[in-house]
C-alpha cells in the first residue's frame, strides 16, 4: 500500500486512478483493516498543493463514485483558499 501512495503522490509519473480507486473505496468501507492509514493519505492528497492538476484526469478516467466526488473536494479546498485569498487582498 505504501508503494501505491508513493505513486500516486508521484507527479512525474502518469496517475494510475485504479488505486486512487481503490484507495477510496479502503477508507469507505468502515470493516477494512487498512482504513485508518487510507484516510490519512487521502488528507495528504488533500493538502498537496499539487493534486488539484489531476482533477480533470481523474474525473475522466475513474469509474468510482467515491473517488470523483474525492477529486471533487481537492478541487473545493484549493477554491476555497483562493477565494479566502482574494479576501483578504482585496483582489
Amino acid at each position: 500500500m505504501e508503494q501505491a501512495f508513493a505513486h500516486l503522490l508521484d507527479f512525474s509519473q502518469p496517475f494510475d486512478s485504479k488505486s486512487l480507486d481503490q484507495i477510496c473505496a479502503m477508507a469507505a468501507d468502515g470493516l477494512n483493516p487498512n482504513r485508518q492509514a487510507a484516510e490519512a493519505f487521502l488528507v495528504e492528497m488533500t493538502n498537496h498543493p499539487e493534486m488539484w492538476k489531476r482533477t480533470d484526469a481523474v474525473l475522466e478516467t475513474t469509474a468510482s463514485t467515491l473517488t470523483a466526488f474525492f477529486m471533487l473536494q481537492v478541487l473545493m479546498v484549493v477554491v476555497h483558499m483562493h477565494l479566502q485569498y482574494m479576501e483578504r487582498t482585496g483582489k
